[in-house]
Parts: C-alpha cells; structure tokens; sequence
C-alpha cells in the first residue's frame, strides 16, 4: 500500500478507525491516531499504556508498507471502547 494513502488515513479528521491486513495473514487494528507514524519504508502502529501516567508511554510495532495488502474502516465506537 502506498505509505502516502496510509498517512492520510492517519491525518485524516475526524478520525476513522482502521483495521490493516498483513501479506502474511496478520492484522492490527490503528486505532491511535496520536501514537501512529507513517514514513516511505515504515509505519509504527502504537498501543497506548492504559496504565501509565502520564500517558505518554505506548508500545508499537513497525510494519512495512509495502506488506499491507488491505485496509478495512473500523466502527469510529471502537477507540472510544479502547479509551475506557
């Protein structure tokens, strides 16, 4: 997938949730606008620490964009359940 589709997706306001699969049958669900980063070779999906204070802490992973092979939207209802 083209990491310029995948940024906008990212930007875009408001927000719609998004789920990506994976070449190899993963999927992960973006759902963190803010902890999410895209560039030409990478993109960092982050997973806020619901227990950290302040919440400035996450974990990620990194996949390439070049192993996204579909992009589904999401129920906007989900990042509000994951905030809770």
């Amino acid at each position: 997938m083209a990491p310029e589709e995948l940024r906008d997706m990212v930007r875009r306001r408001p927000f719609q949730p998004f789920r990506v699969h994976l070449d190899d049958g993963r999927q992960y669900d973006v759902l963190y606008p803010e902890v999410t980063l895209v560039s030409r070779t990478m993109m960092l999906i982050g997973f806020p620490d619901p227990a950290a204070k302040p919440a400035l802490e996450f974990d990620g992973l990194y996949v390439s964009p070049s192993t996204i092979i579909s992009v589904e939207p999401l129920p906007t209802a989900m990042v509000a359940e994951s905030r809770n």
